[in-house]
């Protein structure tokens, strides 16, 4: 097991060294390239133009570099794949992750290495409850784990609604507008990552919004089921009337 886990943090480097290695090259070519741009431009050169060639020099090296690690990386994930979901289930032998309402089995072995809050945990770690990103090789019906990579918080798509109404009550943690068509009233809550923004993009205060006025809401749902306002536009030039 810890040979399998040396050999991932083999593969992490070399794809960190892979990802670098323009960097390198732009650096070693650029010294290498400016004494022979230095030494076969005409002694009328100006240092305008000889900069011009190395840097189309530069460029050209580094788009070349650019479609190698492109092939290196394909190569190396191409048999890679894997899936997410949340620990319904858990024993000495196996995990049971559930995955699009169905459950998946993920057996544990010596080979797989399991990663959490970047350490190297064991099996008995692992929590019902947890999400887990499952990376490995083969088919779906035969598919080999590899990694288990460990996250306490929820992976889940969080639900998102856009929607356009009349501000009907403002406060300052939560506002109810009436939705366009309907005469429900719909509460959102306000946190401090709201964006209060003017019909132009702009940033206002919510001082600036009054009962009454044609908004856009954007949403997400949290885990009490209540709707957290993502961003909040007005739809008139709040500015004006004020």
């Amino acid at each position: 097991m810890q040979k399998n886990y040396t050999a991932a943090l083999f593969i992490l480097f070399t794809l960190s060294f892979i990802a670098l290695q323009p960097l390198f090259v732009t650096t070693v070519y650029a010294a290498t390239a400016s004494q022979s741009a230095s030494e076969n431009s005409s002694p009328s050169a100006t240092p305008e133009e000889t900069t011009l060639q190395l840097k189309k020099r530069i460029e050209k090296v580094v788009e070349e570099k650019r479609d190698q690690i492109k092939g290196v990386l394909t190569h190396l994930l191409s048999d890679k794949h894997g899936f997410m979901g949340e620990v319904s289930r858990l024993s000495q032998e196996a995990l049971t992750v559930k995955q699009n309402g169905d459950s998946r089995i993920i057996p544990f072995s010596e080979n797989l290495v399991i990663i959490k809050k970047g350490k190297k945990i064991k099996p008995e770690e692992i929590e019902v409850g947890n999400w887990v990103t499952v990376i490995g090789s083969g088919t779906s019906d035969k598919f080999t784990p590899e990694f288990i990579l460990v996250s306490t918080e929820s992976l889940r798509p969080k639900d998102r609604v856009v929607e356009i109404g009349t501000l009907t009550d403002l406060g300052k943690t939560a506002i109810k507008v009436m939705q366009r068509g309907s005469a429900d009233n719909k509460e959102y809550i306000l946190t401090k990552a709201t964006k209060l923004e003017n019909v132009d993009g702009s940033a206002v205060k919510l001082s600036d919004f009054e009962e009454d006025l044609s908004v856009l809401v954007i949403a997400t749902k949290n885990s009490k089921d209540q709707w957290e306002v993502v961003r909040l536009r007005a739809l008139t030039d709040v500015k004006s009337s004020n």
